[in-house]
């Protein structure tokens, strides 16, 4: 089974219903509900995502609606040698090299984001929600 990374700006897209993203985001989430693939995140993105969200929708209903992603998501670790890689990694986003080492530790098959130029090209299969799903479509 595909085993799935999430960076934070699908979740967001999810749990903010934002448009013209939520579509194809909430299906590769609905695959991960359905048990069709294995869903992966850091807790980075969980803060990331309690932070931003909660300025819409309050805090206690971002909280709910992440303890339900909790359930259906496989949460990676973060620990020194990530940091470390990260620290000394020449791409441009310091948070985003954090996921993508999570996602390595983890064996992530994919990360699925849309911001697909801030991370490496090898190692995972690097899509946004759009080309994951057409790609689900086209096997």
């Amino acid at each position: 089974m595909n085993r799935i990374f999430l960076d934070t700006n699908v979740l967001l897209d999810v749990l903010l219903h934002r448009e013209p993203f939520l579509n194809n985001s909430a299906h590769v989430l609905n695959m991960g509900f359905k048990g069709e693939i294995d869903l992966y995140a850091t807790p980075l993105s969980f803060t990331t995502c309690l932070f931003v969200a909660r300025k819409s929708l309050g805090y206690t209903n971002t909280l709910e609606a992440l303890k339900i992603l909790e359930r259906h998501i496989r949460i990676t670790t973060m620990d020194a040698a990530q940091l470390h890689e990260a620290l000394y990694a020449t791409a441009p986003d310091f948070e985003d090299m954090l996921q993508y080492h999570a996602a390595v530790t983890a064996k992530c098959s994919h990360i699925i984001t849309r911001n697909e130029q801030h991370f490496p090209t090898s190692g995972i299969a690097v899509m946004s929600p759009t080309a994951f799903m057409q790609a689900q479509l086209a096997e």
